[in-house]
């Protein structure tokens, strides 16, 4: 499901931006052609570490611009991450979208169906469930409180423990304190 494999992973997310075909959507999470961990027999594509490098230097002309890199991570891990970070372990969508702008400044200015996917992830992934719990909000709203399930728990330690050099590298890159990146994936 984190892992981006050939199949459609169950939180995948549907398509939800303007982008025309052939487009790239910035709200989106990237395509699962390319996975986050490396083959099994731990060696990544040539094509993989080339890839990598093209993305570092759109990344530095991005932030030379005052622009931020989009972080090189699906949604899953996104949620995840915000959600493992919280000290109640569980959050509502609004304050995952919070940590999610907070840490990785690409979503302060990207449109917002990036905020469809999220809440797309949470509803049809297995890795996210609603708790019980209500959170009242200003004007007496009051929202719902989304946790990790115990296999959502296991699936994102593994994939943080497994993501490869090059990508961590990207990661903090597009992050607005870098040097939280290794308390937040638990490494």
């Amino acid at each position: 499901e984190y892992m981006g494999t050939p199949q459609v992973p169950s939180c995948s997310p549907a398509r939800f931006g303007n982008a025309r075909p052939g487009e790239e959507d910035p709200g989106r999470a990237p395509e699962a052609k390319s996975t986050l961990l490396p083959n099994e027999d731990s060696q990544r594509p040539p094509h993989a570490c080339q890839n990598a490098r093209g993305i570092q230097s759109r990344s530095r002309k991005l932030r030379a611009q005052g622009g931020w890199p989009r972080p090189p991570l699906n949604y899953c891990i996104l949620i995840s991450l915000a959600l493992s970070s919280s000290v109640e372990s569980s959050l509502t969508v609004q304050e995952i979208y919070k940590f999610t702008r907070h840490h990785f400044p690409f979503f302060r200015t990207a449109p917002e169906g990036w905020k469809n996917t999220v809440r797309h992830n949470l509803c049809f992934s297995s890795s996210f469930e609603k708790t019980t719990d209500f959170v009242c909000l200003e004007g007496n709203r009051k929202s719902r409180l989304w946790k990790l399930t115990t296999e959502g728990r296991r699936k994102f330690q593994e994939e943080a423990q497994a993501l490869p050099e090059d990508m961590m590298a990207l990661v903090y890159q597009s992050m607005d304190k870098p040097e939280l990146m290794r308390s937040l994936f638990g490494l």
